[in-house]
């Protein structure tokens, strides 16, 4: 039975903004966590407390892992991202915190009676459509879960307000059939851009420094061109095998198991399945939900990472391990290590001598920061090289500007048709891009600004008198021609159409909403749920 508070459309609207909301304030924090507020002390069965409420650290983990199974779609997760879903875990309860909060200030509520209905009619809750019972519901609860009933309930209630106040505003979105019509157009009118680039790297071979000159930048950039700081690390992992080993499945926890729940062993044709041949897969199912707790259990030290101050030997003593591995000294930026990211990340947000304990897709590494090497300067001939190449790659990227900026004005007031033998004339590679609607990236174009704003020139106009670029490459792009949406198919995909903007107006809405109450908000997250991000 898996866990699913959403079930029906307000709550799978709720679901999806509150997610797309989290995401978007995660790109707008990064790793700081800046959003949530100050980060102080809360209790260690606490995630967060929002205005002087608590976040539940058991639906973190709960969300975390659903967040875990929806952005891996099966296959495993980038370490990279691991601490980026934890942010948005924490920021989508939070977000389901201030709007359950809005929603009561607002009067709305859920009786006991609506609770009990709505759990009662969950299909999570339900075997061939019928409610399971309240004791196997709170035996799930309690065990699968590792909540008490009461707790779950309290978070199911909030999730109910959230999907009352989510109806309310849906009543409110409104968008008329002129408005859709021009949302369309936008949509599927299309554009076919010339551009012409100027890339540093085709004057790489232009220049090259002398030895007077790469002094004086070396001089003047001493501080960029320092050692890296270098850490090493003694470490070792514990796989799932680890805490299944010494599990041991008694006869009377197997026969409970098969009894109560009885549906499981039936065969195709619809008869009970004998104890006796379904004994190994209960055992096997057992162990596992064992070494999941064991190792759930081992993870809660995450909440108190300092713990009673027990070292990485200690540890490896408990599980038996033999051998604690050291690395070679690495720099934060080191991708040849055997070393995966996240640990690279995390080993440089800890103190030396500190242990810190972190999932890294099945396994758990458990690790101790051994060395610290600070930052030092380099003399000029240990830096003489890379002061060299950087100096060289400075001079490349502003001769392509220069060069930019000279064919601009000698194509100023051209119009659009007179572009490609102008440009030929003076000797200006022209190319095509072919076309690309507004929610597409402009081919052969790696400028994010050329993409948001190609739809917008006046193919009138001429070549327009503004440089893009992407940081390397420079570019000078004007309209060839624009391909108009045809009106004929506007009909067909209307309805279509018009639920997406109806969705889209109430994520703007729910989206202000929360942005407000964020604004308003004491949010004070458990300062142990994140590595320091230094």
């Amino acid at each position: 039975m898996s866990l699913n508070f959403i079930r029906n459309r307000h709550s799978w609207f709720i679901r999806g903004i509150l997610i797309l909301i989290a995401v978007a304030f995660i790109i707008g924090i990064g790793y700081n966590l800046s959003d949530f507020g100050a980060i102080t002390e809360v209790p260690n069965r606490t995630a967060a407390k929002v205005n002087g409420e608590d976040v539940s650290l058991v639906n973190f983990y709960l969300m975390r892992d659903s967040l875990k199974t929806q952005f891996g779609q099966g296959g495993e997760i980038p370490e990279e991202y691991l601490n980026q879903i934890n942010i948005i875990a924490l920021n989508q309860l939070v977000n389901l915190k201030l709007l359950a909060q809005k929603a009561k200030s607002l009067g709305f509520k859920v009786t006991d009676e609506e609770l009990d209905d709505a759990i009662k009619s969950d299909p999570n809750f339900q075997i061939d459509g019928k409610f399971v019972g309240a004791e196997r519901y709170k035996q799930f609860i309690e065990q699968a879960l590792k909540q008490d009933v009461g707790e779950f309930e309290n978070s199911y209630r909030e999730r109910l307000l959230a999907e009352k106040l989510a109806g309310f505003l849906d009543e409110t979105a409104l968008i008329t059939e002129e408005n859709l019509l021009d949302v369309y157009k936008r949509q599927n009118e299309e554009i076919n851009l010339y551009y012409i680039k100027f890339s540093g790297n085709d004057y790489a071979d232009s220049y090259t420094p002398s030895e007077d000159e790469i002094k004086l930048y070396y001089q003047k950039h001493k501080g960029e061109l320092k050692t890296a700081e270098m850490r090493q690390i003694r470490y070792f992992t514990l796989s799932p095998e680890t805490f299944e080993k010494n599990i041991r499945v008694s006869e009377d926890e197997i026969n409970s198991y098969y009894n109560a729940y009885p549906e499981e062993f039936k065969s195709p044709d619809g008869k009970q399945i004998p104890l006796a041949e379904a004994k190994k897969d209960i055992e096997s199912k057992l162990e596992a939900q064992k070494a999941e707790g064991l190792r759930q259990q081992f993870m809660s030290r995450l909440d108190n990472p300092e713990g009673d101050g027990t070292g990485i030997d200690a540890i490896a003593k408990e599980f038996s391990i033999v051998t604690i591995s050291e690395s070679k000294p690495f720099s934060a930026s080191d991708n040849t290590s055997d070393i995966p990211p996240m640990i690279t990340r995390q080993a440089f947000g800890i103190d030396k001598g500190r242990v810190s304990i972190i999932p890294v897709g099945a396994n758990i590494w458990v690790v101790e920061v051994k060395e610290i090497v600070p930052p030092r300067e380099r003399t000029f001939e240990e830096a003489k090289k890379e002061a060299a190449e950087s100096l060289k790659r400075e001079k490349s990227l502003q001769m392509a500007r220069k060069a930019a900026e000279a064919s601009i004005k000698k194509l100023k007031g051209v119009k659009n048709e007179n572009l490609p033998a102008q440009a030929k004339k003076l000797g200006l590679d022209l190319k095509e891009t072919g076309f690309f609607s507004r929610s597409e990236k402009a081919p052969q174009i790696d400028s994010q600004m050329v993409s948001a704003e190609a739809l917008e020139l006046d193919p009138k106009a001429g070549v327009p008198t503004r440089i893009y670029d992407d940081g390397d490459k420079f570019y000078i792009i004007s309209v060839k021609e624009v391909k108009i949406a045809s009106p004929e198919n506007f009909t067909a995909v209307k309805d279509d159409l018009m639920e997406q903007e109806l969705q889209k107006q109430r994520s703007q809405v729910i989206q202000k909403m929360i942005q407000d109450l964020r604004r308003q908000a004491e949010i004070v997250p458990n300062s142990e749920l994140f590595p320091s991000q230094g």
